[in-house]
């Protein structure tokens, strides 16, 4: 072979060689941009994890609660209630008059009547009651009925004065479970048309009333609920009625609590009659008993009861009655 040829030879490799680093770095670049696409172009909602991506619901869909939240709103209102006492009618130093006491809270029209709903403690003791519209309307409000052992008043305004009334539908609060949207909707710190959302934490819940008997069967919810939300709906996603908000655990956040709708069903017959709701109450309640509770009472471990007639205690020798209950030893 002669030196000219292997010359012409070498330029030939040397361009494959080019050509081949070219066709290289060209697949390179183009795997570099589609796994930047592919990035960039990830559906929202998805999540880099050690497995692979995965897919992460949204905490709730926007558009169906603010649907909610505009064709419910109209039927929430804020209600303001005084309260007159004695020491208030007095003169005070230079003349001046002691301030009246006043309270807010919420509350929703239950019907075209114009009846609302609300907490007894809303309105309790007042000597008048202001009820505003979401459309800024002031009217009065008479008290039609109370059940303070539950926290529920049934109010009422003039109907005449209002053009056109908007009502929440009451759902079925024994369907409620843990893990519900729950919609919260009131006037939180008199900041009127106010909604807040999170879940039903729990249901059956027992919380002290304002008397001595307990409220129970109350519905948890970690949906923000403060001052002035009280008497305001909890709603499902639905936008039906499925409790009535009514307190907070002071010490926690996120810990509120709800009527249950289905209580206040019970009771509005009564509460149409006008006047206060009386609910019987023997004064004893009933607790779980723990192993620290039955050692210091000395009962045993096996200890169990049963309602109803049973035979006498004495004929088998192992159990004894008292009152309507009869323990027997497993």
């Amino acid at each position: 072979m002669s030196f000219s040829r292997n010359i012409a030879l070498g330029i030939r490799k040397g361009w494959i060689l080019l050509l081949v680093a070219l066709m290289a770095a060209v697949l390179l670049l183009a795997g570099c941009t589609a796994s930047t696409g592919a990035a960039i172009s990830k559906p929202q909602g998805y999540t880099a994890s050690a497995a692979g991506p995965s897919q992460v619901a949204p905490l709730f869909d926007e558009t169906a609660v603010t649907s909610l939240y505009d064709r419910s709103i109209a039927s929430v209102v804020q209600i303001e209630q005084v309260q007159e006492s004695p020491l208030s009618k007095l003169p005070g130093a230079f003349g001046l008059k002691l301030p009246k006491q006043v309270g807010e809270g919420s509350g929703f029209f239950i019907d075209g009547q114009g009846h609302i709903l609300t907490n007894n403690h809303v309105i309790e003791n007042a000597s008048s009651i202001k009820v505003a519209l979401s459309d800024g309307t002031q009217l009065d409000g008479k008290v039609i009925g109370t059940d303070r052992s539950n926290d529920i008043a049934l109010l009422q305004v003039d109907v005449s004065k209002i053009a056109n009334i908007s009502y929440l539908t009451l759902a079925d609060s024994a369907r409620v479970r843990p893990g519900q949207m729950a919609v919260a909707l009131g006037s939180p710190f008199g900041l009127q048309g106010s909604v807040t959302v999170g879940v039903i934490s729990g249901t059956g819940r027992a919380i002290p009333g304002s008397t001595e008997r307990t409220m129970t069967g109350i519905i948890q919810t970690d949906a923000a609920i403060n001052p002035g939300n009280s008497g305001g709906p909890l709603l499902n996603s639905s936008g039906e009625v499925i409790g009535i908000n009514t307190a907070i655990e002071a010490s926690a956040n996120g810990v509120g609590f709800a009527v249950p709708i289905n209580t206040a069903k019970s009771r509005l017959p009564e509460l149409l009659k006008g006047g206060a709701v009386k609910t019987a109450w023997l004064g004893i309640q009933g607790m779980p008993v723990s192993k620290d509770l039955a050692e210091l009472a000395e009962w045993p471990d096996n200890l169990t009861a049963k309602t109803g007639t049973e035979e006498s205690p004495n004929q088998d020798g192992n159990g004894f009655d008292f009152g309507p209950f009869h323990f027997r030893i497993k």
